[in-house]
């Protein structure tokens, strides 16, 4: 032994990884918020080098001992993978952490789709849908006429449904409006929320209900016509 003492050298455990907002450990993100991923070695000799990733994508650079990396969070990371690798000289593959963002935000937009205008003993079939949002939005209509009274009696709402675009949940829902003979217009209005945010987005339509004339009047001229004259009636 030459008085230098022996070296141990050991392959890195996997990382702790964590999330931070505000200073706080937080495992549920709002779009908007200051993110910073906290990776910690736990061990291994030499030490490891820390790389971090959001989705197979590098972030930032490789550190020692300790890496982080800030972000602001989209709607877009929602459901992304940020991973902390750790790997050292005696090892040929790296250990690994995973963390899976969950990131809420609400809708952008909702949209009505449906006819303008009706006619006499028409029915229709009106869709209403959300952009994406985390947690899925909750949908509700509102059926006025033009005195703002609710008509509720000539609608029918179907089961909300939710869709995965790959981020977020697109919700959608269909109404049925049954054949209306009294009043001349119906306002249409579908409310997109947000339960995590109590955020809300909204959209308008208004149906033109058409109706045929009930009586028809014929007016002539009163002196009497000739031979090749245009009568006006």
């Amino acid at each position: 032994w030459s008085g230098t003492p022996p070296q141990c050298l050991g392959p890195s455990p996997p990382p702790s990884l964590f999330l931070e907002v505000g200073g706080n450990i937080s495992p549920n993100i709002a779009a908007g918020d200051l993110v910073t991923v906290v990776c910690n070695a736990k061990g291994g000799n030499p030490k490891p080098l820390l790389s971090l990733y959001i989705n197979e994508t590098p972030i930032g650079e490789p550190r020692e001992e300790q890496n982080l990396h800030t972000f602001q969070a989209t709607p877009e990371h929602n459901s992304a993978a940020v991973t902390c690798s750790a790997i050292n000289s005696v090892m040929t593959v790296p250990a690994t952490s995973a963390i899976v963002l969950k990131v809420l935000f609400g809708p952008s937009s909702v949209l009505i789709s449906g006819p303008s205008h009706l006619l006499p003993g028409q029915s229709a079939m009106l869709d209403c849908a959300s952009s994406s949002s985390n947690p899925p939005s909750v949908l509700h209509w509102t059926v006025q006429d033009d005195r703002g009274r609710q008509v509720d009696r000539y609608t029918q709402v179907s089961d909300t449904s939710t869709t995965w675009s790959g981020t977020g949940w697109v919700t959608s829902s269909t109404l049925h409006l049954s054949p209306v003979t009294t009043i001349s217009h119906i306002h249409l209005q579908c409310t997109a929320t947000n339960t995590a945010l109590q955020h809300k987005v909204k959209d308008m339509l208004v149906v033109a209900m058409h109706t045929a004339p009930t009586t028809v009047t014929i007016s002539v001229l009163s002196h009497q016509a000739t031979g090749g004259e245009t009568v006006q009636v």
